[in-house]
């Protein structure tokens, strides 16, 4: 496969390990305050709040993923998809690497409900 700007494809299978990991964690460390907060007492508010933060952590995790995402090659940044909040459903979404020549695909597809 080659991109539109003559860069090879090639795909990047370890780049949601981290993120996977990362969100794992967050979940795993705001569940003892969850039962925290149901054993002081503050009920489902105390549980919702804890859950909500958690979920805000993970939505800025994958955000934070995004915007910092390095090539594999090199180390050095890579350009983020000009669409990727925007991009057609099934469109596939590259980050490329100038320096390497490279267009990394980590599997992500545009999605009828991203943005």
């Amino acid at each position: 496969m080659t991109a539109q700007d003559g860069y090879p494809v090639k795909h990047d299978r370890r780049a949601g390990r981290g993120y996977l990991r990362r969100n794992v964690a967050v979940i795993l460390l705001a569940a003892p305050f969850a039962v925290g907060a149901w054993l002081l007492g503050l009920g489902i508010s105390g549980l919702g709040g804890v859950l909500l933060i958690a979920i805000g952590a993970v939505i800025l995790g994958e955000r934070q993923f995004v915007r910092t995402y390095r090539c594999p090659e090199c180390g050095g940044p890579t350009e983020r998809p000009a669409r990727f909040w925007s991009a057609e459903e099934g469109e596939r979404l590259y980050f490329v690497c100038h320096a390497c020549r490279i267009r990394w695909d980590l599997g992500l597809r545009g999605s009828s409900d991203a943005g």
